[in-house]
């Protein structure tokens, strides 16, 4: 590449995260003078008026929702799941905007059920005796849940990619940190989220999105998935409990939720240390499979969670779906 077309490609990049930026904080400005339930209605039009721009988003999810659920559903049951779908899509898009600056504190400690959560940390002794891998998934809105949990006094430190827009991955983690609520990059947060552990403080992890070739396979809605090691690693090499949280909105149309909390029994240490981070990582996605088999429209679908295909090996995914199935069984 050329330096004069190399140039040109940095102006572009400028240009459009300058853009996308100045429209973000257009519709955050437009959401703050708009009563809660007309900004939820707002943030459904100009979702719906993307998917009908963009169909490529609208063929991923149905696309998806085929590997999830094959035949278990009709064409018309995927269809009406979609448009379900996409109304939850919609009001997380606009919980993310609307929160933390156009809402106050208060809203999240009246709305926002942490009782469950919170009883469980105390039971496990957490930022006293012990530090907690929390996993959290794609699902509900997980980042009302990391603010809720820091307004209550319970701040989560989460591992996650940055945004690939950097003023708007900054002026969001700005408002996160007057909840204290923290962010560790992914790349590189190994060392760092084991120090924190070490403090004693609660790391939450999602692992529910496409790890490629990297990542460790194991059975999502029965289909060998490309899932993220890390968070298993850190448990068992620390030796800390792991709480799966579901953070599920209980109506529609409103800032309303409950967090639901279980924790994941660590496998024998009679295992290698390999088969111990596979069994761990089973048991996570399990539980995450459970809650997203319970309230599917509140599942961002969109992911391509299936992107990364594994070597086939007939006797490993036999094997893992059989501990799938004993899992899910065992959940419900």
């Amino acid at each position: 590449m050329s330096l004069k077309s190399s140039n040109v490609s940095k102006h572009r990049s400028s240009l459009l995260t300058w853009l996308e930026f100045r429209l973000f904080t257009l519709v955050e400005f437009s959401l703050s003078r708009m009563p809660v339930s007309w900004a939820y209605r707002f943030v459904e039009s100009l979702l719906r008026l993307l998917f009908q721009i963009v169909p490529r988003y609208r063929q991923r999810t149905i696309a998806n929702l085929d590997v999830a659920y094959g035949n278990n559903l009709t064409v018309l049951e995927k269809k009406q799941l979609f448009r379900r779908y996409l109304r939850y899509l919609a009001w997380f898009f606009a919980d993310v905007v609307m929160s933390p600056r156009l809402l106050k504190k208060s809203d999240y400690l009246a709305r926002v059920d942490c009782r469950e959560a919170i009883a469980l940390f105390q039971k496990l002794g957490a930022r006293e005796k012990t530090g907690v891998v929390v996993i959290a998934s794609h699902q509900g809105a997980p980042d009302v849940m990391a603010l809720a949990l820091g307004a209550n006094g319970w701040p989560l430190t989460a591992v996650a990619r940055p945004l690939d827009n950097p003023r708007l991955d900054q002026h969001l983690n700005e408002q996160r940190h007057s909840f204290d609520s923290g962010r560790l990059p992914k790349h590189g947060a190994l060392f760092p989220a084991q120090r924190l552990l070490r403090q004693k403080a609660m790391v939450g992890f999602q692992i529910d999105q496409d790890a490629g070739p990297t990542g460790i396979f194991v059975p999502y809605f029965g289909k060998l998935a490309s899932t993220h090691a890390g968070a298993a690693t850190l448990a068992i090499l620390n030796k800390v409990p792991v709480v799966v949280l579901h953070c599920i909105r209980t109506r529609p149309r409103s800032f309303e939720f409950k967090i639901f909390a279980e924790t994941v029994e660590l496998p024998s240490e009679d295992l290698p240390r390999n088969e111990l981070i596979l069994d761990l990582t089973v048991r996570m996605t399990n539980a995450l499979e459970v809650m997203a088999r319970g309230y599917p429209e509140q599942v961002m679908w969109g992911h391509r969670r299936w992107k990364t295909r594994p070597v086939y090996d007939p006797a490993r995914e036999s094997k893992e779906k059989r501990q799938s199935g004993e899992l899910i069984s065992a959940g419900r």
